[in-house]
Parts: C-alpha cells; sequence; structure tokens
C-alpha cells in the first residue's frame, strides 16, 4: 500500500527545469522571470530544477552562478526546499527544489484571501460608482439646460409684436427692411 501511494503522489509530480541563463550575465527581470515560472510550477507542486549554464572562462567563477542560484531560492518565498547544494556537471550548475507542502497551501490560501479582498473592493467600487451617478447626471442636466437658455436669450431678439424671434425669423426681416428701403 505504502508504495502504491508513493508511486501515485510521484505521478502527479513532474520534474520542471527552469534555465536560469546562457551565461552567469543574466539581467535581474530575467532571473524575476525565472523566479515566477519556478513558483508557478512549485504552487502546483512540481519539483523545480533550476540550471545555470557557464560558457567560456565562466567555468572559473563558478561562485557567481552559485551565488545566482542561493538569490532564486531566496526569492521563491520558502515555497521550495533545495535538495543539498548545488551540483556541477560539465558546464551547468543545478539544483532540485522540492516543493514544501506547508508553506504551498499557506501560500495559496494567502492568494485567495487577496483575491477576494480585491473583488470586494471592486464590487464596492462599483457600487459607489452607480450611487454617484444618478446625482451627477441631475447637475448636468441642469447645467445643461441653464447654457442653452443663456445661449438662446443672446441669439434672439424681441420682434415687433413683442415675442422672441428666431435667428432665422430675424434674419428674414432684416433682409425684408433692406429690400423695403431700397
Amino acid at each position: 500500500k505504502r508504495e502504491s501511494k508513493g508511486k501515485a503522489a510521484a505521478k502527479g509530480q513532474e520534474l520542471k527545469e527552469v534555465r536560469l541563463g546562457r551565461s552567469i550575465k543574466v539581467d535581474p527581470h530575467d532571473i524575476a522571470i525565472r523566479v515566477e515560472r519556478a513558483k508557478k510550477f512549485l504552487l502546483q507542486g512540481h519539483k523545480v530544477l533550476l540550471v545555470q549554464q557557464f560558457r567560456g572562462r565562466e567555468m572559473m567563477h563558478r561562485r557567481l552562478g552559485e551565488e545566482i542560484i542561493r538569490s532564486v531560492i531566496e526569492q521563491l518565498d520558502g515555497l521550495g526546499k533545495p535538495e543539498g547544494a548545488p551540483r556541477i556537471a560539465g558546464r551547468r550548475m543545478s539544483l532540485l527544489v522540492n516543493p514544501d507542502r506547508a508553506r504551498v497551501e499557506a501560500y495559496k490560501r494567502k492568494l485567495e484571501q487577496e483575491q477576494s479582498r480585491a473583488a470586494a473592493d471592486q464590487e464596492q467600487d462599483k457600487r459607489d460608482e452607480v450611487e454617484q451617478q444618478p446625482s451627477d447626471h441631475g447637475a448636468e442636466a441642469a447645467s445643461g439646460a441653464d447654457e442653452r437658455d443663456a445661449l438662446a436669450g443672446d441669439r434672439s431678439a424681441p420682434s415687433v409684436d413683442g415675442q422672441t424671434a428666431s435667428p432665422a425669423a430675424q434674419a428674414a426681416s432684416t433682409a425684408a427692411a433692406s429690400h423695403s428701403e431700397g
């Protein structure tokens, strides 16, 4: 029974390789991307093999490769346990990281709580927005009506019988007046 349980657990757990770079001259942003990928694999329950390659004379500076691997382990937030020290095989330095189940579960719970808080905040923002919209529209409509009245007052002038005439009527009356005089 123990063997079958062990096999079943190992079956769902794959070995994922994350190459840190073809050289020890790796940009910090590239390392951050590799760390996120390794975190994703650890959260899925997979083992992660971190691999750092060396080129040319970089083999003389293995210490720099170890520092890169150690910094990646620190950035994994304890989601994985390194299996021993980094190993060197040819021009590759590698380190196997096993997922720490307790920390992975705690991390997942923390992410779920943050997501639920963010969703609640967004929902509250939408409610606040909906509550403010009717009052905003009423103020805009009133100010729009005032502006239209002011513009209409500027364009219209009283006609002969005391009523306000439209701009078209004013133009027609001035044209008729100029024809009758000339």
